[in-house]
Order: structure tokens, then C-alpha cells, then sequence
């Protein structure tokens, strides 16, 4: 279960780092404070704001 935790977690970390960049585009280092792993999603929270990122692949 963990191993597909952080596989997932590795496939979505590059869109995660775009839409940080997106929302603070004057933020040129990430500075995540807690991260959360859920069932169908993983948040990540930081100073400048948070982040939800979608592991269900789209299935309902």
C-alpha cells in the first residue's frame, strides 16, 4: 500500500510543483509544511497556500 502511495505521490509531483509555481509565481523555493495522504487524494500544505492533488485517475 505505502509503495503505491509514494508512486503515485512521484507521478503527480511534477504537475504539484507547476500549480505551486502558478498560485506563487514569486516563490522560487517550495516551502511544504505537512502533507497529507488521503483515499483518492493527497494535499499538501505550506505557507503560501495549499494544494490537492487527485490520485483516482479520473474513476468515479
Amino acid at each position: 500500500m505505502l509503495k503505491k502511495i509514494l508512486i503515485i505521490f512521484v507521478m503527480t509531483s511534477v504537475p504539484c510543483l507547476t500549480q505551486w509555481r502558478w498560485i506563487n509565481p514569486t516563490t522560487n523555493n517550495l516551502s511544504i509544511n505537512e502533507i497529507k495522504f488521503y483515499e483518492n487524494f493527497i494535499t499538501l500544505s505550506g505557507e503560501n497556500g495549499n494544494i490537492l492533488i487527485s490520485t483516482d485517475n479520473g474513476k468515479s
